[in-house]
This record gives C-alpha cells, sequence and structure tokens, in this order.
C-alpha cells in the first residue's frame, strides 16, 4: 500500500511561510492539492480565468453596467446599508422595493456579495472550473452539494445533521467596486476557503498568515475595523509603513510572512513595541491583475483594495483540506462566547449550551451541528467516490476504519485527495 502523500501534518500550516505569493500556470490537480490546498498557502493563478467566456465578454465596468444594469437587486440585499437606502432610487417603498445595479453603483463604491449566478442563472454567469476549485463537489462541500445530490449513484442516506446548514446554501458571488473601494480587514466565513477570479481591473491584497490571527485579534475575539484607507505607504512605490487610527503602531510593520510560526505570538498575548503600542504582524502584498484567480487559505485575514474599477466573482468552499483549522476555529469561538455568557451572569444550566450554540452561529455562521452536518457531507462524497470507483473496477479491497477508500484514480478527483478525504472525515 502506498502511502498518501496527503499527510495531517500538513493541514497545521507548516511549510506555510514564504516572502511573496506565487504565481502558477498550467498546475496539476495533484500539484496544486500539495503545494497550496492542504499546506494552506496563497498563490495566483494565471490561465484558469482567460479560458472563460465571462472574462472575454463582460469587459470593464460601462461594458458590465450595460449588460447588466437594470437587473433588480432584492430590498433585503445585505450590502444595503440602512442610511443609504432613502439615497437608492426605488428602495423607499417598503421591504418589496428594490434597486438595480446601475442604482446600486451609482451611490456605493462597492456591490458586494451579489449571488449574481444564483439569481440569473449558470447560462447567464458560465465559467468551467478545475477540479481542485470546485469542478468537482469532493471538492467543495458548500456550492457542489446540489450537484452532487443530482448525480449520486444512489440516494444519500437521510441526515437529521444536514438541517443545520441553510436549504440552497450559496457562497458564489459577484463583486463590482470603483477605483479606490475595498475590503477591511477579515477572514473569511466560518475559516473557509476562497478564490477571487478577476474579470476586469487591478486589486492589492495584503495577507496575514493563519497563524497570525489570534495575534490580530482583540482579548473578544474581534478583528479592528482597519481597511486599506487606514495604510500609510511610501508615495514612490506604494509599500506599506505603516496604520493609521491607533490600533496597530504606524511606524512598525514588517513585509513578508515569518520564517516560523513560533516567532509569532501567542493568543492574546500581544507584545508592545518600542511605541507602546502593538506592532503590526508580518504580511505579504500582492497585486492582482485582469485573468488572474487568487487562492485564499483558510483564516489567512486579509485586507483588499482596487486599484481600478474591478469585477471579480467569488467562492468561498470548505472541504477535507480545512476541516481541522475550521474546527480549531470553531472551538476558540465556542470557548469565548462562553466566557461573555458567563461575564453577564448567566448562569451555566441546561440551557446554557443550547443559548451558547445560538451567539456561535449567529458571530460565526457556523455551531457544531453545522460543522457536523459538513462533515457528514463529506463522508457521502467521499463514500459516492468509492460506489464510482468499484463501478469502474478501480477499488482494491482496502478500508480506512471499517470504511472503503478509492485507491486508484476516480473520475472526479485524484485518488490521493480521494485518500486523504476519507481520513480526514473519519477523524
Amino acid at each position: 500500500e502506498t502511502a498518501c502523500r496527503f499527510s495531517p501534518r500538513m493541514c497545521r500550516g507548516e511549510h506555510s511561510a514564504m516572502d511573496e505569493i506565487p504565481r502558477e500556470s498550467g498546475i496539476s490537480e495533484e500539484e496544486f492539492i500539495e503545494r497550496y490546498l492542504i499546506p494552506n498557502r496563497p498563490c495566483i493563478l494565471t490561465d484558469v480565468v482567460t479560458s472563460w467566456s465571462v472574462f472575454r465578454e463582460w469587459g470593464g465596468l460601462e461594458k458590465f453596467v450595460e449588460r447588466f444594469g437594470d437587473v433588480e437587486l432584492s430590498a433585503d440585499f445585505s450590502c444595503f446599508p440602512a442610511t443609504d437606502r432613502a439615497a437608492v432610487p426605488n428602495l423607499d417603498q417598503g421591504p418589496r422595493s428594490a434597486a438595480c445595479v446601475r442604482s446600486y453603483l451609482a451611490v456605493h463604491d462597492y456591490l458586494k456579495d451579489w449571488h449574481m449566478q444564483q439569481q440569473l442563472g449558470s447560462d447567464m454567469v458560465p465559467y468551467d472550473l478545475p477540479l481542485y476549485l470546485g469542478g468537482s463537489p469532493i471538492y467543495d462541500w458548500i456550492n457542489g452539494w446540489n450537484a452532487f445530490r443530482g448525480a449520486a449513484s444512489t440516494p444519500p442516506p437521510p441526515n437529521e445533521a444536514g438541517a443545520a446548514i441553510e436549504p440552497g446554501e450559496d457562497y458564489r458571488f459577484c463583486y463590482i467596486g470603483h477605483a479606490g473601494s475595498g475590503t477591511g480587514l477579515h477572514f473569511d466565513v466560518m475559516g473557509s476557503y476562497s478564490w477571487s477570479a478577476n474579470l476586469s481591473g487591478r486589486k492589492r491584497w495584503t495577507f496575514f498568515h493563519a497563524d497570525a490571527l489570534d495575534q490580530l485579534m482583540d482579548e473578544q475575539r474581534e478583528l479592528p475595523a482597519v481597511s486599506h484607507r487606514d495604510f500609510r505607504r511610501a508615495p514612490e512605490d506604494g509599500r506599506l509603513l505603516g496604520i493609521h487610527g491607533g490600533y496597530f503602531c504606524s511606524q512598525c510593520c514588517r513585509a513578508s510572512a515569518p520564517s516560523s510560526a513560533s516567532t509569532l505570538a501567542a493568543p492574546h498575548e500581544h507584545e508592545r513595541c518600542a511605541h507602546g503600542t502593538r506592532p503590526l504582524p508580518p504580511f505579504v502584498e500582492v497585486i492582482q491583475h485582469p485573468g488572474e484567480l487568487i487562492f485564499v487559505p483558510s483564516c489567512w485575514a486579509h485586507v483588499v483594495e482596487n486599484l481600478t474599477d474591478a469585477i471579480s466573482i467569488n467562492h468561498n468552499w470548505i472541504n477535507a483540506g480545512n476541516l481541522r483549522r475550521m474546527w480549531e476555529f470553531l472551538v476558540k469561538e465556542h470557548a469565548n462566547v462562553r466566557r461573555e455568557l458567563l461575564s453577564w451572569g448567566i448562569n451555566e444550566d441546561e440551557e446554557f449550551e443550547t443559548q451558547t450554540q445560538i451567539v456561535l452561529r449567529a458571530n460565526s455562521k457556523l455551531d457544531f451541528a453545522k460543522f457536523e452536518a459538513y462533515v457528514m457531507r463529506g463522508r457521502e462524497m467521499v463514500a459516492e467516490e468509492g460506489r464510482r470507483c468499484d463501478a469502474r473496477g478501480l477499488v482494491a479491497d482496502h478500508t480506512v476504519d471499517g470504511h472503503r477508500r478509492p485507491d486508484e484514480l476516480a473520475e472526479s478527483c485524484c485518488s490521493l485527495w480521494a485518500e486523504f478525504s476519507g481520513r480526514e472525515v473519519q477523524c
């Protein structure tokens, strides 16, 4: 039996330090998994987006608005700030009113998190993904679920935990921003992976290693309200010199990620710099150009700035590669919620854990039941992968913890990924 190269040790972030974010072209499925997905390292793929018709045909912001400007956004669209509703035409007529894309962009810098493909359909927003970015459901347990259920050779068994996931959950988005807009310091929802494909324009990304996440957070596990507008940059080359606003030292900045996680502060043991405040943890920056797709690893905090008008398609996704990081994140968030509730004088009675889970889900979009449901999805997908291999006569009689696993190449993912996934969902 050949040992699986994708070991659980790689999920812990070893080998993740880097001085720059590499660009890749022609990378294979196994190479992406080994170099970036499991080690949890960012990269830019230069040859995925350029083959998409949406890249060739949509053009820049002006052409995009000509094409989609009259499409209506629902009145409960998450990016409508309550204070701005009166400024948007047709948005003051009650809960059923709506604004079109053109109206929204006329008064806002950035249209974010638009479920464009879900609203308009895949025919209107067509793009093909490599297997390892979600082209196969076994790599994307969120957006690939419906496709998986429709194609499964046998119906998945009833799953009570599955009710913990909202029906029709969709984490495929379109972002349209004017030059100078951006997204403040954050990491992606639930500790998920994400990718962002630039259809037009340029973006500047500032990344902080996943092992610096606790150092970035305050004692309530909140990230500071820092945006690209707070960055102090060198006028000659745009190099980040510091951050205004007082949360981090405006003078102490170190470019590039540390050589090892041991150089980072322990959670909440925030060091002070010579100026008496917190230094900004080490970071790495990259400019993303049109036609490039950037892979954002799990729990890497980042800030994004649109250097020009920009349009992108983004997915959030989870799979066996980031289960461990999601669980570690969830456990820390759970402990924090418990501390908060206890500090409010709430008694630790029979209802305490129920209340903890409600607050946890409200804060993190994830609780223990939803995490379990994702794991059960993964098990169903791995089992289906095994059935497909069985049908093709490709599976030897080997088991992992009593569960059959594929040993040869399957149709929808490489054999090593199927094996790795089978091991992870049983942990």
